[in-house]
């Protein structure tokens, strides 16, 4: 499972999970993000509502049932897809 962030500031980070360990994590609450940003920078806030949209355990039953490629596309912001 890849999840990509993609800040305004050309910055980019992206977490690489394998499946067993992201479908731990999310059965027992166990993921959960955090941002720093300093001033002029992407805006860690609205970043982290947006992950908080995210419904990890309906992506999980999603992977589990098949599903393969990008799961979540949230503009320039986030992506969520698997391989």
């Amino acid at each position: 499972v890849r999840i990509s962030i993609h800040p305004k500031d050309d910055a980019r980070g992206c977490l690489n999970l394998p499946f067993t360990v992201f479908r731990l994590g999310v059965q027992h609450d166990l993921i959960s993000f955090s941002f720093h940003a300093n001033e002029g920078e992407m805006d860690a806030e609205a970043l982290v509502r947006e992950l908080a949209q995210v419904d990890f355990r309906a992506l999980v039953r999603l992977i589990e049932q098949g599903a393969r490629g990008m799961l979540v596309n949230a503009g320039d912001t986030l992506s969520i897809w698997t391989e």
